[in-house]
């Protein structure tokens, strides 16, 4: 039945109706619950909401201020370093080619 299937959804239903059958259903609303629920919702209604006072932005602004400003300076540290280091690399490989190429041609 499993393999047949896409998904585990019809065994799981079959496996778990004859455990449901056995039990009765609980009622898990009653009274209380509702009462509770219905002044939950009422002091949730009355609740005075905090909101933040019109062109309270400044904070918005001065972040992205800051990043226009800081990301120039940021873009030519890392351009400048990744441009010493490849420099760096790239001669340490024309080295380890050369050093190669002599190798070959004394051996031949």
């Amino acid at each position: 039945m499993i393999l047949r299937s896409r998904t585990i959804a019809p065994a799981l239903r079959l496996a778990t109706r004859k455990y449901a059958t056995k039990h009765e259903s609980r009622q898990i609303l009653n009274a209380e619950v509702v009462a509770r629920l219905q002044q939950q919702e009422q002091a949730i209604a009355n609740r005075q909401r905090n909101a933040p006072p019109p062109g309270s932005d400044k904070y918005f602004y001065l972040t992205a201020i800051g990043l226009i400003l800081a990301t120039p300076p940021i873009i030519y540290y890392w351009w400048q370093h990744r441009a010493e280091h490849m420099g760096k690399k790239k001669e340490d490989m024309l080295k380890q080619i050369e050093i190669k190429r002599k190798e070959f041609l004394e051996s031949q």
